[in-house]
């Protein structure tokens, strides 16, 4: 019983310590800003529009179709960026194909799929015989 109690005293020691290390922050003032109350249509709107110049196709399809009226005509830089021509697709089973040969060589799984991705990206490739060839290049 009486090493029970020690236990106790012991961790409630070693909590008060922790809690003695960590930092002290005082209260925080933040500037009082104007809130903007949008509807859950405008967030996916914005959330959308974020999505679509981070490069995710369907979005900027999306955008183009839904919001082109808010952005401005084709011409527009923001709806021409988002309308220049994507790069040339490498088919997935390939690029799966790829990344499993790799591994196969004994590469590690995340540098073989970094590698095939960084290629697949600048080229349009027809077998994963080019792709594998191109990476042991580099």
């Amino acid at each position: 019983m009486l090493s029970f109690v020690f236990s106790v005293i012991a961790c409630s020691l070693i909590i008060l310590i922790v809690l003695a290390m960590l930092p002290r922050s005082g209260p925080t003032y933040v500037e009082p800003t104007q809130v903007v109350e949008l509807t859950p249509y405008e967030m996916l709107k914005r959330q959308t529009y974020i999505s679509a110049l981070k490069g995710n196709k369907s979005s900027r399809d999306w955008v183009l179709k839904n919001m082109s009226s808010e952005i401005g005509a084709p011409q527009d830089s923001f709806c021409s960026a988002l309308s220049t021509p994507s790069i040339p697709k490498t088919p997935k089973k390939e690029i799966d194909d790829s990344i499993a040969a790799l591994v196969g060589l004994g590469y590690k799984k995340k540098d073989a799929k970094d590698k095939v991705l960084q290629l697949t990206n600048n080229k349009e490739y027809k077998t994963c015989q080019q792709i594998i060839m191109d990476a042991m290049k580099r």
